[in-house]
Protein backbone atom coordinates (compact mmCIF):
# COMPACT_ATOMS: atom_id res chain seq x y z
CA UNK A 1 0.00 0.00 0.00
CA UNK A 2 1.52 3.69 -1.01
CA UNK A 3 1.72 6.58 0.79
CA UNK A 4 -1.30 8.13 -0.14
CA UNK A 5 -3.46 4.89 0.36
CA UNK A 6 -1.79 4.66 3.96
CA UNK A 7 -3.14 8.45 4.62
CA UNK A 8 -6.13 8.23 2.86
CA UNK A 9 -7.03 5.22 4.92
CA UNK A 10 -6.04 6.94 8.35
CA UNK A 11 -8.34 9.71 7.40
CA UNK A 12 -11.08 7.58 6.78
CA UNK A 13 -10.36 5.43 10.24
CA UNK A 14 -10.33 8.85 12.57
CA UNK A 15 -13.77 9.93 10.61
CA UNK A 16 -15.58 6.56 11.29
CA UNK A 17 -14.05 6.66 15.20
CA UNK A 18 -15.98 9.88 15.00
CA UNK A 19 -19.15 8.82 13.40
CA UNK A 20 -19.60 6.26 15.74
CA UNK A 21 -19.16 8.55 18.68
CA UNK A 22 -15.68 8.28 19.57
CA UNK A 23 -14.96 11.78 21.63
CA UNK A 24 -11.00 12.39 22.06
CA UNK A 25 -11.44 15.44 24.06
CA UNK A 26 -13.58 13.29 26.65
CA UNK A 27 -11.13 10.74 26.62
CA UNK A 28 -7.79 12.07 27.19
CA UNK A 29 -8.11 12.82 30.85
CA UNK A 30 -5.82 11.66 33.53
CA UNK A 31 -3.25 9.07 32.26
CA UNK A 32 -4.17 9.61 28.99
CA UNK A 33 -4.01 13.69 29.68
CA UNK A 34 -1.40 13.86 27.20
CA UNK A 35 -2.27 12.14 24.14
CA UNK A 36 -3.14 14.16 21.11
CA UNK A 37 -5.80 12.17 19.35
CA UNK A 38 -5.62 12.16 15.23
CA UNK A 39 -5.46 10.32 12.47
CA UNK A 40 -1.07 10.10 12.77
CA UNK A 41 -0.93 8.92 16.23
CA UNK A 42 -0.31 5.33 15.15
CA UNK A 43 2.27 6.52 12.34
CA UNK A 44 4.43 9.23 14.75
CA UNK A 45 2.72 9.87 17.80
CA UNK A 46 4.82 8.99 20.73
CA UNK A 47 1.55 8.17 22.93
CA UNK A 48 0.76 5.48 20.63
CA UNK A 49 -0.09 2.63 23.43
CA UNK A 50 -2.22 4.94 25.44
CA UNK A 51 -3.87 5.82 22.12
CA UNK A 52 -4.53 2.41 21.27
CA UNK A 53 -5.92 1.38 24.67
CA UNK A 54 -8.39 3.79 24.34
CA UNK A 55 -8.92 3.16 20.65
CA UNK A 56 -9.67 -0.80 21.52
CA UNK A 57 -11.67 -0.13 24.75
CA UNK A 58 -13.98 2.43 22.47
CA UNK A 59 -14.32 -0.13 19.86
CA UNK A 60 -14.84 -3.10 21.66
CA UNK A 61 -17.28 -2.20 23.99
CA UNK A 62 -19.03 -0.17 21.20
CA UNK A 63 -19.24 -4.26 19.67
CA UNK A 64 -19.92 -5.63 22.76
CA UNK A 65 -20.13 -3.86 26.38
CA UNK A 66 -20.84 -6.76 28.67
CA UNK A 67 -18.28 -9.05 27.02
CA UNK A 68 -15.84 -6.19 27.27
CA UNK A 69 -17.03 -5.52 30.84
CA UNK A 70 -16.82 -9.34 31.86
CA UNK A 71 -13.38 -10.08 30.08
CA UNK A 72 -11.55 -6.70 31.05
CA UNK A 73 -12.59 -6.30 34.61
CA UNK A 74 -9.04 -6.88 35.55
CA UNK A 75 -7.52 -4.77 33.09
CA UNK A 76 -9.32 -1.25 32.71
CA UNK A 77 -9.35 1.07 33.48
CA UNK A 78 -5.25 0.44 33.06
CA UNK A 79 -3.22 1.17 35.91
CA UNK A 80 0.04 -0.40 35.73
CA UNK A 81 2.11 -2.01 33.03
CA UNK A 82 0.41 -5.58 33.81
CA UNK A 83 -2.80 -4.43 33.58
CA UNK A 84 -1.65 -2.84 30.19
CA UNK A 85 -0.15 -6.49 29.61
CA UNK A 86 -2.94 -7.91 30.54
CA UNK A 87 -5.13 -5.67 28.47
CA UNK A 88 -3.56 -6.07 25.52
CA UNK A 89 -3.72 -10.10 25.90
CA UNK A 90 -7.42 -10.05 26.22
CA UNK A 91 -7.26 -7.31 23.05
CA UNK A 92 -5.52 -9.94 20.73
CA UNK A 93 -7.83 -13.20 21.95
CA UNK A 94 -10.81 -11.43 21.11
CA UNK A 95 -9.51 -9.85 17.64
CA UNK A 96 -8.46 -13.31 16.67
CA UNK A 97 -11.56 -15.00 17.78
CA UNK A 98 -12.94 -12.46 15.51
CA UNK A 99 -11.31 -13.22 12.43
CA UNK A 100 -11.34 -17.06 13.14
CA UNK A 101 -15.18 -17.03 13.15
CA UNK A 102 -15.04 -14.78 9.91
CA UNK A 103 -12.80 -17.29 8.23
CA UNK A 104 -15.03 -20.38 9.19
CA UNK A 105 -17.65 -18.47 8.04
CA UNK A 106 -16.35 -17.58 4.65
CA UNK A 107 -15.38 -21.09 3.98
CA UNK A 108 -19.14 -22.09 4.74
CA UNK A 109 -19.89 -19.60 2.14
CA UNK A 110 -22.28 -17.49 5.06
CA UNK A 111 -22.54 -13.77 3.69
CA UNK A 112 -21.53 -12.25 7.44
CA UNK A 113 -18.09 -12.61 7.38
CA UNK A 114 -16.41 -9.19 8.04
CA UNK A 115 -12.96 -9.53 9.09
CA UNK A 116 -11.05 -9.12 6.16
CA UNK A 117 -9.32 -12.58 5.15
CA UNK A 118 -5.61 -10.62 4.36
CA UNK A 119 -5.18 -8.94 7.79
CA UNK A 120 -3.66 -11.00 10.14
CA UNK A 121 -3.98 -10.31 13.80
CA UNK A 122 -0.50 -10.62 15.63
CA UNK A 123 0.37 -10.35 19.33
CA UNK A 124 3.21 -8.29 18.10
CA UNK A 125 0.99 -5.65 15.73
CA UNK A 126 -0.93 -5.10 18.89
CA UNK A 127 1.81 -5.54 21.45
CA UNK A 128 3.93 -2.49 19.26
CA UNK A 129 0.38 -0.53 18.58
CA UNK A 130 1.90 1.19 15.39
CA UNK A 131 2.72 1.02 12.36
CA UNK A 132 1.45 0.22 9.08
CA UNK A 133 -0.05 -3.14 9.90
CA UNK A 134 -1.23 -2.61 13.54
CA UNK A 135 -3.21 0.80 11.99
CA UNK A 136 -4.88 -2.63 9.25
CA UNK A 137 -5.32 -4.24 12.50
CA UNK A 138 -7.45 -1.15 13.89
CA UNK A 139 -9.36 -0.69 10.46
CA UNK A 140 -10.53 -3.76 10.15
CA UNK A 141 -11.80 -3.64 13.94
CA UNK A 142 -13.69 -0.02 12.80
CA UNK A 143 -15.12 -1.76 10.10
CA UNK A 144 -16.53 -4.40 11.73
CA UNK A 145 -17.56 -2.91 14.91
CA UNK A 146 -19.15 0.35 12.08
CA UNK A 147 -21.08 -3.18 10.54
CA UNK A 148 -22.46 -4.43 13.82
CA UNK A 149 -24.00 -1.32 14.62
CA UNK A 150 -25.51 -0.28 11.68
CA UNK A 151 -26.69 -3.76 11.73
CA UNK A 152 -28.24 -4.04 15.06
CA UNK A 153 -29.15 -0.17 15.12
CA UNK A 154 -26.67 0.66 17.90
CA UNK A 155 -24.70 2.31 19.64
CA UNK A 156 -23.81 6.48 18.24
CA UNK A 157 -25.88 5.05 14.73
CA UNK A 158 -29.23 4.08 16.55
CA UNK A 159 -31.69 6.46 15.60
Amino acid sequence: MGDQENEDRRREFWQTLLAMGFEPDKLCTGTYSAIKLDSQVFQRGIYHTKAAELVFHFLLTQLDPARFKREFFDAWPIADPRQARDFRAHVFKWLDELRRDSNEAQEEGAGDARWPADVPVRRSYIDECKGPRFEQILWALALFVAHSLLRHGSGAWAA
